[in-house]
């Protein structure tokens, strides 16, 4: 395999995700997913380490179950209430909203005073300069 200029690999795998998006999606799906996995490996490593320096023994990783019984289909949905983290329209539009200039004006009048910070010049911690004139 020939080797090649970066700017090339880069318009190539530009031109493949307009091409093919979909398995341009795939793949990074495919990487974040091993990425994630190779993560979870090393959590568990240093975990076991760290536990057989302590003295216990390493707990077992959960395993799934072999198989679960099929649950019944609801009969009908019912819309659920949205979880207090979740953030509706509602309690986000007052965050989002634009701000008049007398509501600006109130919040910078709120906010306390701050002395400008003195940037340090670079040659005042150097002493003095011997002259170099003759005199």
């Amino acid at each position: 395999m020939a080797h090649r200029n970066p700017l090339g690999r880069i318009k190539d795998v530009a031109i493949g995700t307009w091409k093919d998006p979909r398995s341009t999606a795939e793949s990074v799906v495919a990487q974040a997913r091993g990425t994630v996995h190779l993560g979870k490996v090393v959590v568990e490593q240093v975990g076991h380490r760290i536990q057989e320096r302590r003295g216990h023994p390493p707990v077992p990783a959960p395993r799934a179950p072999v198989s679960e019984p099929a649950a019944p289909a609801p009969a009908a949905r019912t819309p659920e209430a949205p979880a207090e983290d979740t953030p509706t329209p509602g309690s986000v539009a007052p965050r989002v909203a634009r701000q008049t200039p007398e509501q600006k004006a109130l919040q910078d009048a709120a906010k306390p005073d701050r002395k400008p910070v003195k940037k340090a010049v670079p040659g005042a911690k150097l002493p003095p300069r011997k002259s170099t004139s003759p005199e």
